[in-house]
C-alpha cells in the first residue's frame, strides 16, 4: 500500500501530502483539491 509520509489539512477543500520515493529517497508533494459542492457517489441499494 502506498501512503503519504505526511498529510496536512489546508482548508475545507484542500489537503497537502508529502511523499518520499522508497527507491531513491526523493521527496515530493501534492495538493489534493476536493469540490465542496460535489454530490457524493451513488451507492447501490441493498435489495
Amino acid at each position: 500500500m502506498i501512503a503519504p509520509d505526511q498529510s496536512r489539512h489546508v482548508s475545507d477543500a484542500l489537503i497537502h501530502h508529502v511523499w518520499t520515493c522508497d527507491e531513491c529517497g526523493t521527496a515530493f508533494s501534492t495538493l489534493v483539491r476536493f469540490d465542496r459542492w460535489a454530490t457524493p457517489p451513488c451507492r447501490a441499494q441493498a435489495a
